[in-house]
């Protein structure tokens, strides 16, 4: 079994604030035009870490983030040419997107695949944990993680 060394430390409350907010600067300092994006994710950890609007908090990790995903799946389907959208490039890409759900979904199987070709060096949760389109991944691999820890060191 692979298992990955946690660090032990504590951050603060005001760290805890501050990365949003500093992201939000410097990330619309680099790139301008993905600002609404980041500034959108970091008010939604601004928004958890404060604490003082966890009912639109909790709404907006779920039916909120739902709901948006599919009206921009829906605005973005709408006004696509086909001619566009069915390039070499773009198949490839959508082939590339389906390997991480797979990942999710059948993790059993796709890990006595990579088995063979990495011989057991690479923790399985690792591509569950960064996938975007699915907002609560990272949570639920670290509450997955830590329940699989538990059960082989009792």
């Amino acid at each position: 079994m692979i298992t990955m060394a946690t660090p032990k430390k504590s951050v603060s409350k005001t760290t805890k604030l501050l990365f949003p907010l500093v992201v939000t600067v410097i990330g619309g300092f680099i790139a301008p035009k993905g600002l609404p994006l980041l500034g959108t994710i970091m008010l939604g950890n601004f928004m958890k870490e404060s604490g003082a609007v966890s009912r639109l908090t909790k709404a907006s990790e779920n039916e909120i983030a739902n709901v948006v995903t599919l009206f921009l799946g829906i605005s973005i389907g709408a006004t696509m040419d086909g001619k566009v959208f069915l390039k070499y490039q773009t198949l490839l890409i959508s082939v590339w997107a389906s390997w991480p759900s797979a990942w999710i979904h059948s993790a059993h199987y796709v890990r006595e695949i990579d088995e063979g070709f990495d011989r057991g060096k690479v923790n399985p949760l690792i591509g569950a944990a960064g996938i975007s389109a699915y907002p609560m991944s990272a949570r639920v691999v670290q509450k997955e993680g830590k329940n699989i820890v538990r059960k082989t060191t009792f």
